[in-house]
């Protein structure tokens, strides 16, 4: 296979990651149900027309924008999603390491492999924390306190994740996590000779440093409830008042939502479905983010994720409103071929938006508004 320098899109990023065995590609790449929300996401970005100015000198063009406060080099930002420790050994670092080279935000997932501390290590770009609420109000806080040694100044509390399930992918693989050592596996890999070297070693397989993977089959939460752990305003309002960094909201799809949020001191809401992974059959998030942006009001800054794989698509997001995007499956696609995937990700985002502005006739981001976009 060649080279994953010569890939030039993210789909491709996504054919070369076929090559691991199902159980850990369908474990990354699914959607829930019967994956409608998964193939919506796409499909309502393309029904969002861009509207081209002309006229305009764009020899020169800037891709930076500020998030929360931080700069970064493009509005692409790297979501939390678990299981980068069961596509590469090096997980999470390599995923962190990539995000730093590149300026760019990486929120860590709540499954990560390794520690936020030692991540913050490895990091040289800003870092979020994802937060999953657990039912004992010691462990929040312990989870809390974690990430205020570790340095990190940005909580991501995700709401829209109260039940751990699997996906019908995941169930049909009845697929195990972590990963239990068979032949079965070893066959599947053949064509990743480089995943099935590091899975014989035992170095793609270990549990997740928080503990949030449940050690039970995993396809066996397709068929239960577990771990539901809602979140209410009450708890929104007593992780403000003990965290002094800046909070975001995640898993926001009604404006209405919005508002009490905002009063309780958020300083951002990611617009997403999951990218599909929980409800199935719920709004787009691209759909969704014009309503979350008019009731924010701009008393807080708006992102959204949820089914970006173009430079273009990012646009259309910034027009509708985003501060910024946020891409999840895309940079575990990547990292099939390591670290340097997750570059080479980053590179084509780069490559593409750059590419949108010029030929949309916008030189920053400050020139982004709704009068560039036409949704059918």
């Amino acid at each position: 296979m060649r080279d994953v320098s010569d890939a030039l899109t993210v789909a491709e990023l996504r054919d070369r990651a076929r090559r691991l065995p199902a159980p850990v590609f369908d474990l990354i790449d699914a959607g829930a149900g019967d994956e409608v929300t998964l193939r919506a996401n796409a499909a309502a970005l393309a029904r969002v027309a861009l509207r081209p100015r002309t006229l305009v000198d764009v020899a020169k063009t800037s891709l930076e924008t500020t998030v929360l406060g931080e700069r970064v080099s493009l509005p692409v930002l790297l979501a939390p999603c678990g299981f980068a420790w069961l596509v590469d050994p090096e997980g999470e670092r390599a995923v962190a390491r990539a995000a730093g080279r590149a300026r760019t935000v990486y929120a860590v997932s709540g499954g990560s492999g390794f520690d936020l501390t030692e991540l913050a290590g490895v990091a040289t770009g800003p870092l979020w924390a994802q937060l999953y609420l657990r039912s004992s109000r010691t462990e929040n806080d312990a989870l809390v306190e974690n990430a205020r040694a570790a340095g990190v100044r940005t909580l991501c509390l995700t709401v829209d994740g109260v039940v751990q399930l699997a996906r019908d992918r995941d169930y049909r693989n009845r697929v195990t996590v972590p990963l239990p050592l068979s032949l079965k596996t070893v066959v599947q890999g053949r064509r990743a000779p480089r995943w099935t070297w590091n899975y014989l070693r035992g170095r793609v397989a270990r549990r997740p440093a928080s503990s949030a993977i449940p050690a039970t089959p995993y396809w066996q939460l397709g068929t239960r409830v577990v771990n539901a752990v809602p979140v209410t305003l009450a708890d929104v309002r007593r992780l403000r008042e003990q965290w002094s960094g800046t909070l975001v909201v995640k898993g926001i799809l009604r404006g209405e939502d919005c508002g009490p949020l905002v009063d309780c001191g958020v300083d951002g809401i990611v617009v997403s479905n999951h990218g599909g992974r929980m409800l199935d059959g719920v709004v787009a998030a691209i759909d969704a983010l014009p309503e979350v942006v008019a009731a924010v009001d701009g008393r807080c800054e708006v992102y959204v994720d949820g089914g970006f794989r173009r430079g273009v698509d990012v646009l259309k997001a910034l027009a509708l409103g985003a501060r910024a995007c946020l891409v999840g499956r895309p940079y575990l696609w990547a990292l099939a071929d390591g670290e340097r995937g997750v570059d080479r990700l980053l590179e084509i985002f780069r490559t593409e938006l750059a590419v949108a502005f010029a030929l949309a006739g916008v030189r920053s981001v400050d020139e982004i508004g709704p009068d560039l976009v036409r949704r059918s």
